[in-house]
Formats: C-alpha cells, sequence, structure tokens
C-alpha cells in the first residue's frame, strides 16, 4: 500500500493524490483555516476515488525545536481532521539507538515526540484521543453538499509558459487568487461540506437520484467556480451528467476557451456550440432531465435553495466533519473559536436521537438533551467532541452531565511537597512550596535547567457532602499531567482546560492530591547550549532551527515548567 504526497507536482494534484492507495497531505508551521482547500486536495482524492484512509503528516515546525507545546499537537490533530485526514502520520518519532546519549537522535524538521522530547510520558492520552477521533472518521462514508470542479487549465495558463509546480508554499500565488479557492472557502465558512474533482476523476462520475456519485459519495451538485479553459470531453462530461439529471452550477460565468494549441479553432467552435444553448442567460435553465444554474449570486445559498442546509454551527466558531454510519451521521466537531459554545446547536440532518462521545475518555456515550433538530451542547475554547445522530432509533443512555458549578470552589491549598522523580540533568532534591507555583521560579539551576517529571503532593480536608459531584481544575499546567487521588489514578491531562472530574475518588476527610507534572525538554537543551556541550549528533542538516538556520538555544529565557495552579474543587450540581 502506498501513500503519497502529491503536492509539488507539476500535474493536476487530485491525479497525482488518487494514484496511490493513502493521499497524504501536510501541514507546515501553519494551523491557518485558509489551509483548508489545501488539505481538501488529498481527501478529496480519497473521497472521490473511493478510498478508505487519507494521510497527513501532522506536527511539522509548530513551533521551535523543544518548544512544542501539547495543545498545539491537539489543535493540529483537530485542524487535518477538520480537512478530511483520518490517517495521522507522526512527524516524528525516530528510532535512536541506546548509545547516542540526551537527547539522541532527533529528526531535523519536527515536534519530538520521542522519549526524550518531554512529550513522550503522557502521549498515550492524546494517541487515544487520536484513536476515537478515527475510529470514527475512518468508518461510514463521507458527505458533501458540493463537488467542486478545480480548473487546472486555468492554472496552467495563468503561469505564462512555465512549469506550475502546486506546491503548499505557494498558494498565494496560484491557489488563493482563484474562484475555485473563493468557492471553497465559502463553503467551508457557511457549513457546506465539500469535495473537489478533477477532469480524470470526472470521467468516472455517473448520475445517482439527481446527484453526481463519485466513489460511495452522492454530491448533490457539481460546481464550476470561473472556469475559463475547460477541455472539450470534460464540458461534454458535464452537459451528460446534467442531461441525465444533475444540477451544474457554473459561477463567474460560462467557460470561454479551450486548453492547448492543437486544432485549436476548431475545438473552441465546438465548444461555443455546446454551450450556445445557455450563452448570455443567468440563473437556472433546464437541460433534459437536470438543469443549469448560471452565474447564482451566492453558491452556498444556491445549495439552500435546493435543500442542502448549512451546518449553523460554524457561525459560533465550531468546525466539523460529517460522515454516515449505518444508522444516522457521525459528526466530529471542534470548537476553533475563542469562546465556550453552551447552548442549542442545530443540525442540518434530520434525527430521532443522538448521543455525545468525549473523544479524550472510554467513558460511554451519553444522551444530550435534544428538541426538534437541535441538540445542547457545551464546548470549551480548543475542545472537541463526537455527536452520533440516529434517524429512526430512539437511543436510551444516561444524560449528558450538566457541568454547572454550586458554590464556591475549594481551594487545593498547601502546603505541597515537590519531588523530583524522573529526568535531568540531574534530579534536585525534594522541597516544600507554600502553594502552587512553576518549579523554575526557584532560584536554583538544578531546578530551572530541569526537564522532566515532578510531583506535586498535598492533602485536603473534605466536606461530607453525599451523591455530590466534584470537578477538579489544576489550572496552568506547564505541560501535561497525571493526577491521583489517594493513590488511585484520576487521570491524565494533556492540553488546556485541565479539568477532570474526580467525583469517585474523594472521601469525606481528609484526602491525598498528587499531581505529576511533565515539562518540556527546552530548558535542558538551552543549558547544554549555554555550557557548549555537543549534542546534536546529525550530520545530513547540520540540525536547523525553525527558520532553517543553524540551531542554538544559547540565549533561551527559562520557560516556564510545573504546576502554576490554582488548583481547586468545584462542587458541580447533580
Amino acid at each position: 500500500i502506498t501513500r503519497n504526497q502529491a503536492h509539488g507536482s507539476p500535474g493536476n494534484l487530485l491525479d497525482h493524490y488518487a494514484v496511490s492507495e493513502i493521499p497524504e497531505t501536510e501541514i507546515f508551521q501553519e494551523v491557518s483555516e485558509d489551509q483548508i482547500p489545501m488539505l481538501r486536495f488529498a481527501s478529496s482524492a480519497a473521497h472521490v476515488a473511493g478510498r478508505k484512509l487519507s494521510s497527513s503528516e501532522t506536527f511539522t515546525w509548530l513551533d521551535e525545536h523543544f518548544q512544542v507545546r501539547p495543545a498545539k499537537l491537539k489543535d493540529a490533530a483537530d485542524f487535518v481532521f477538520l480537512g478530511g485526514a483520518n490517517h495521522i502520520f507522526f512527524h516524528g518519532i525516530p528510532y535512536s539507538p541506546p548509545d547516542a546519549g540526551w537527547p539522541g537522535w532527533l529528526f531535523y524538521a519536527s515536534t519530538h515526540l520521542g522519549e526524550n522530547g518531554g512529550l513522550w510520558r503522557d502521549l498515550p492520552a492524546f494517541t487515544g484521543y487520536l484513536r476515537r477521533c478515527q475510529s470514527v472518521l475512518q468508518s461510514g462514508e463521507p458527505t458533501a453538499d458540493a463537488l467542486i470542479y478545480f480548473p487546472m487549465e486555468d492554472i496552467r495558463a495563468r503561469d505564462e509558459g512555465m512549469l506550475p509546480l502546486l506546491t503548499i508554499h505557494d498558494q498565494a500565488k496560484w491557489l488563493w487568487p482563484t474562484p475555485f479557492y473563493r468557492s471553497a472557502m465559502e463553503l467551508w465558512n457557511t457549513g457546506h461540506p465539500f469535495d473537489f474533482v478533477s477532469d480524470r476523476l470526472l470521467e468516472k462520475a455517473k448520475v445517482v437520484n439527481g446527484g453526481v456519485q463519485m466513489g460511495n459519495v452522492r454530491y448533490p451538485v457539481l460546481s464550476l467556480p470561473g472556469v475559463k479553459r475547460i477541455p472539450l470531453e470534460s464540458l461534454r462530461r458535464v452537459l451528460a451528467l446534467a442531461e441525465n439529471g444533475a444540477t451544474v452550477v457554473f459561477t463567474d460565468g460560462l467557460p470561454t476557451d479551450v486548453p492547448g494549441f492543437h486544432q485549436h479553432a476548431e475545438r473552441l467552435f465546438q465548444m461555443l456550440e455546446l454551450l450556445k444553448p445557455f450563452a448570455g442567460k443567468s440563473g437556472e435553465v433546464p437541460y433534459g432531465k437536470g438543469r443549469m444554474v448560471i452565474n447564482p449570486a451566492s453558491l452556498a445559498k444556491e445549495l439552500e435553495s435546493r435543500g442542502n442546509a448549512a451546518e449553523s454551527m460554524v457561525a459560533d466558531g465550531l468546525r466539523f466533519v460529517r460522515r454516515t454510519h449505518e444508522g444516522g451521521f457521525h459528526y466530529f466537531i471542534a470548537n476553533r473559536g475563542t469562546k465556550r459554545f453552551s447552548g442549542k446547536m442545530r443540525l442540518a440532518v434530520p434525527f430521532r436521537s443522538a448521543v455525545v462521545l468525549d473523544p479524550w475518555s472510554e467513558a460511554a456515550a451519553r444522551t444530550p438533551e435534544t428538541s426538534g433538530s437541535t441538540i445542547l451542547l457545551d464546548l470549551d475554547a480548543g475542545a472537541s467532541c463526537i455527536v452520533r445522530t440516529f434517524t429512526d432509533r430512539m437511543i436510551k443512555a444516561a444524560p449528558v452531565p450538566k457541568d454547572v458549578p454550586t458554590g464556591e470552589p475549594l481551594m487545593v491549598g498547601g502546603p505541597w511537597t515537590l519531588d523530583f522523580i524522573a529526568g535531568g540533568p540531574s534530579l534536585p532534591s525534594a522541597r516544600p512550596l507554600a502553594d502552587t507555583s512553576f518549579w523554575t521560579t526557584l532560584k536554583d539551576k538544578s531546578v530551572t535547567d530541569f526537564s522532566g517529571t515532578v510531583r506535586y503532593r498535598t492533602s485536603m480536608e473534605m466536606p461530607v457532602v453525599a451523591g455530590s459531584r466534584w470537578r477538579l481544575d489544576l489550572g496552568d499546567v506547564r505541560e501535561t499531567a497525571r493526577v491521583f487521588i489517594n493513590g488511585k489514578p484520576a487521570g491524565i491531562s494533556w492540553s488546556p482546560p485541565h479539568r477532570m472530574e474526580v467525583s469517585e475518588l474523594l472521601k469525606p476527610g481528609e484526602n491525598q492530591i498528587e499531581i505529576e507534572v511533565t515539562n518540556l525538554a527546552a530548558n535542558r537543551i538551552a543549558d547544554l547550549d549555554r555550557r557548549g556541550v555537543s549534542w546534536k549528533r546529525f550530520h545530513e542538516i547540520n540540525f536547523v532551527g525553525r527558520s532553517y538556520k543553524p540551531f542554538d538555544a544559547s540565549s533561551w529565557p527559562t520557560i516556564d515548567s510545573g504546576l502554576g495552579g490554582p488548583v481547586l474543587l468545584q462542587r458541580l450540581e447533580k
């Protein structure tokens, strides 16, 4: 089975992605929504060719070496999921021989997820999250409201005779100025899923129930946004689809030319003859069993006028992937806004019942409150969930608990004991703390240069409140945390908000609370460079930094590490 990153090639990206069993995209430094159409090339090729998997090289250069925080990894993973990937490829965890010393062999362009980068110890929490998300995103089939034709010939013509290399790095030149890109972003921002199709892939399209069928996906509308040059064979194919019952939308006018010099005048004449019934017209024009729509005011509004409802959640900063399952639909939903979403969320698909799953946990699904086509949902900024709808079945499950605070939170105060339990360059001695604070605030070089895991220990008295629910809020954590209450594990917290329900572990009276915090390797690396220690055991590229200049951490300031707090116990409504 082959994976292929087709971007950067001079041919039609969709065709080159679709050749492999697993089309693979990537993100490089940026996690920005203007990159979504670029990501969709790989997943579109997978969808229209009937492939199950679409891969992504996911964590390349998210930040400088040893400084990538776990929250950035979660954000990047969610981002490529939203871009259509369902098979994440880690960049990277290189193999490192035991005699390589610390930090071992590292990949030059990557987030260091291996044993010595600071993220390894609690990585199972993150890989568990990815596994649960991918188990949904690899099941069923994708759904989309529109299939968008990729105008490769227009892009070739604009490059003035040069061979266009369609790379990720020069999207501003070849992709962003196009009506094709603007149409994709319009649908993304209005809540309409979409895929792309090439001339070659379109040859396999057929009409099923008034839509264009590609692979296992039926697209209600085929859109040609601002296409000026189109191969004669492709135009004939588009018209044949409309004649057999499909809806074809031409935004920004009809094509005006055919590509290439061979018999150009003859082929142009044939194209104009084919388009003559639509010349000078706007709006809907019946054609055979289907229809042509020319120059609509808005592609999104055109879709909605034909019964393809938008997912209105996007107006609240929520982004989604929607796929089918046997009894209904799956939604992967990520809150990419800056505020917590709490309220009713309307879905574009009909359903009789729904459940919500937390991909951070293997806990059972919960039933949210529903009313008509809406469900009640609470989702923190940066958080994500899975919603599973059932079209005809009434599913019974425990209700989603209301995370409504009641009363004032209890401060988990000091004194605390700090134990350095794993890491280096050495293990500092244990020491007391009056309250939670980053261990890097202590004026001790052996502490400020330390990278590894530190245990914060304390005890507190709990009131007797029968049947109460309690949530532990760790506050500011740098970077990951394992929590134990009365010697029993409460969970691993990978990224903000660092909160977990701990009701079953608390008892009336005295409770022992231990929080093991693991930081990044940055402070220890900076110390090595300041002391001139030779640790870069790499030869092929001399270990450059994010700007591709020789790497040197000697000027880095100390990066906050540990438990900043405040640590609170909040009672919740039953």
